[in-house]
């Protein structure tokens, strides 16, 4: 089975990965996991290569263009799993998906039922439509509350040191909480609030 995720040291994934490389193992397959770094080129590669050493089935998290690749997939025949993420207009393939607009509302309200008003919301520039979805529930939500969203994009290259900058302007505004819709995005805030000096949650 191969398995294409976007981030093996992405803790969500790897956990993930290891438990159906474990259900694998119990059912007779052998398990081939590799990354894609969201990059459409790399997970086609990947998708490629798989396809060729013959898998039984493939599951993967796809980035927004690698619809013609998975289509070679169920052109052969391979079974093909969506995980995490979704190509919307691909039919014949299986589908584990998060409900990402109801997650997206559900972090916006435990803020606002902590007393929060100024709410921010922070994700990299991506057409990841889990990461986008996530940003939609928390504008609709936020919408509902009668109170202003605020979204910071920053570079998914550079959202390290991108990150310190929209940080510090926050708390400079007055925001008073911030979501970080994903991993990376977290690890990456946490770093900047430790390199500006701030503790969380003050």
């Amino acid at each position: 089975i191969g398995l294409i995720v976007s981030d093996l040291s992405n803790t969500s994934f790897a956990d993930i990965c290891r438990k159906i490389e474990n259900l694998s193992t119990e059912a007779g397959y052998l398990t081939i996991i590799g990354s894609s770094d969201d990059k459409k080129e790399k997970t086609d590669r990947l998708i490629s290569k798989l396809m060729h050493t013959g898998v039984d089935g493939m599951i993967i998290a796809p980035c927004p263009d690698n619809d013609k690749a998975v289509r070679q997939l169920l052109e052969r025949d391979v079974p093909v799993v969506f995980l995490d993420r979704d190509i919307e207009d691909i039919c014949g393939v299986g589908r584990v998906l998060v409900d990402n607009v109801i997650a997206g509302e559900k972090a916006a309200q435990i803020l606002v039922e902590q007393g929060f008003r100024k709410i921010m919301l922070v994700r990299y520039e991506t057409q990841i439509r889990s990461l986008l979805d996530r940003e939609v529930g928390y504008v609709n939500f936020m919408a509902r509350m009668n109170l202003s969203p605020l979204v910071k994009i920053v570079g998914k290259d550079t959202m390290r040191n991108d990150m310190v900058s929209v940080l510090r302007n926050a708390v400079e505004d007055g925001v008073e909480a911030v979501i970080f819709p994903s991993n990376s995005i977290t690890l990456a805030g946490i770093a900047a609030i430790n390199r500006l000096g701030y503790h969380i949650p003050s």
